[in-house]
């Protein structure tokens, strides 16, 4: 992540299964999701709404979250859990 162009299904332990995706066909599912933005290519506008809340919102930026126009709020950045 966050170059996977497919889906992509991760073994994460044991008794878990995660799946990595650009599709949001699981937003509806019944069990804890969590996103994973990819700080440099941010955009406020393209969120998967409405959040519930179990789901968890992860920032991943290999830089200054500052260089991030949106990320220089604190509305922004706290976003994420």
């Amino acid at each position: 992540y966050p170059y996977e162009a497919k889906e992509k299904e991760l073994h994460c332990s044991k008794s878990n299964k995660c799946v990595s995706s650009f599709k949001r066909t699981y937003n509806n599912d019944e069990i804890p999701v969590a996103y994973l933005f990819y700080g440099t290519d941010f955009k406020g506008d393209n969120l998967p709404l409405p959040r519930k809340s179990n789901h968890l919102w992860a920032l991943l930026h290999e830089e200054s979250p500052l260089n991030n126009f949106l990320f220089s709020h604190s509305s922004g950045i706290k976003l994420f859990n």
